[in-house]
């Protein structure tokens, strides 16, 4: 709310995500399976231009929804998800991308 996000839910409450004013796509999820992308392209036809994510998996995911990379940073502690499990996970790099 702070960020001017409207928040958009599957009807099942299955997944969903945020879209910021800017058009920025944030908290996407899915707790079913293949639902992911639904919400994706939601998101897409609803106005993401862009986002950011933790290296990994994800960006190579959203590149399937036409974002390309433009920026990364290097993992900066202070702001780790909570309970952030470091051995599992590492300091990976934040990526940023856009349509």
């Amino acid at each position: 709310a702070e960020m001017g996000a409207v928040c958009h839910l599957s009807e099942d409450g299955q997944s969903g995500y945020a879209l910021t004013k800017e058009n920025d796509l944030i908290s996407v999820f899915s707790i079913a399976q293949g639902q992911g992308s639904q919400a994706i392209k939601d998101a897409v036809a609803r106005g993401a231009q862009t986002l950011d994510c933790i290296d990994g998996y994800l960006p190579k995911y959203y590149r399937k929804f036409g974002f390309r990379e433009y920026k990364r940073i290097q993992w900066d502690d202070q702001y780790a998800p909570t309970n952030w499990d470091y051995e599992m996970f590492g300091r990976p790099d934040i990526v940023f991308m856009r349509r």
